[in-house]
């Protein structure tokens, strides 16, 4: 919500068209998805509520964009690689969903992450 933050997004925007082979884009969405969960993390800790909605869409935003690209390549070792990434974030959401009350929007709004973790990993089985 800060006054730069808008600079750094139109910084990743242009960063992403700049990534122009298949490898190039899986490595930027990966870098990104760990940004998105560091802000996400930013948020809840510094229990910034106003935020959060934002934070949990673009980290979920995020993962289905690295899950798509990922699902056009034939190469499973890497789309492991991101199942097993996928596996420690939901860990580490499950702990920051946990820091509120259970069926609160809140907490709904991160399980929806960790949810929608676990079907971006079983369309990478596929």
């Amino acid at each position: 919500g800060s006054f730069y933050y808008s600079f750094k997004r139109l910084w990743e925007k242009g960063l992403d068209k700049l990534q122009f082979s298949r490898a190039s884009k899986i490595n930027f969405y990966k870098s990104q998805l760990k940004v998105r969960l560091a802000e996400l993390n930013y948020v809840v800790e510094n229990n910034l509520l106003g935020e959060l909605q934002q934070a949990t869409e673009r980290f979920a935003y995020t993962a289905g964009v690295l899950t798509e690209v990922l699902e056009k390549q034939e190469n499973m070792a890497e789309k492991e690689k991101v199942i097993n990434d996928f596996k420690k974030y939901q860990k580490f959401l499950e702990g920051l969903r946990d820091k509120y009350p259970a069926n609160t929007s809140f907490w709904m709004l991160i399980q929806h992450d960790i949810n929608s973790l676990s079907i971006l990993s079983d369309l990478l089985l596929k």
